[in-house]
């Protein structure tokens, strides 16, 4: 599994998504267990889905503190350690926003 804050590209510089979202992202072939068995097609889907970067990703945000599945693009997607992404969730679910906001601009974003 992989972590991730979800960013707008402006040239150079990764600005934080408006909604300010993370999420986290595994490969369709390891991703965790749901309750829900993929028949071959659907896996196979899933992963031409995830190989032309459109990956499936349990994304939290202020609009949804609680965690939704969908897809983003990985060009999105800017990589943060799992210690933050917890404490990004951690701090949405308090709806601590000003702390949240300060631990994804605390220098997550350097130019590529």
């Amino acid at each position: 599994m992989r972590y991730f804050a979800v960013v707008v590209w402006q040239g150079d510089v990764a600005l934080l998504d408006p909604p300010a979202i993370v999420c986290r992202v595994w490969h369709p072939t390891e991703g965790p267990d749901f309750g829900l068995e993929l028949d071959p097609d659907e896996l196979e889907t899933e992963i031409e889905q995830h190989e032309r970067g459109y990956w499936y990703c349990e994304c939290f945000s202020r609009v949804a503190p609680e965690g939704g599945f969908g897809y983003r693009s990985e060009r999105w997607l800017y990589p943060i350690s799992q210690a933050d992404f917890e404490r990004a969730v951690e701090l949405l679910r308090e709806r601590d926003l000003p702390e949240y906001l300060d631990l994804l601009f605390g220098g997550h974003f350097p130019a590529r």
